[in-house]
């Protein structure tokens, strides 16, 4: 607002003053609206920050959990590979007696 206009509205009297008021009030909003915005957006760049850390910590980390399940899943694998020899020998030798039929015991039977 420049002088003359300020000038021109101090013609008017009361309602020149009343504009004049209302005129820095309305700045006096649109300054603290500013701020106000500067102050939110900076927040929510600090959460976007915040949340983008996590993710890529929960990323990694998973990546981490899914190479160590796959390692313990070929493990398991070539143990399986290893120990069914022996388990096909032990059933082999059962059922070539003739004498024994074999069966899975039940939980809560005590071995004989």
């Amino acid at each position: 607002m420049d002088g003359a206009t300020i000038a021109s509205l101090i013609n008017l009297g009361g309602a020149g003053a009343v504009i004049i008021v209302v005129i820095l009030f309305l700045k006096y909003l649109q300054k603290r609206d500013e701020e106000w915005q500067t102050q939110m957006q900076k927040r929510d760049d600090q959460w976007q920050a915040f949340f983008s850390k996590i993710s890529a910590a929960n990323a990694t980390e998973t990546q981490h959990l899914t190479t160590a399940i796959d390692r313990l899943a070929v493990q398991l694998t070539e143990h399986d590979k290893a120990v069914q020899p022996r388990i096909d020998s032990a059933v082999d030798t059962i059922l070539g007696n003739g004498d024994t039929k074999p069966y899975r015991r039940r939980k809560g039977d005590s071995p004989a």
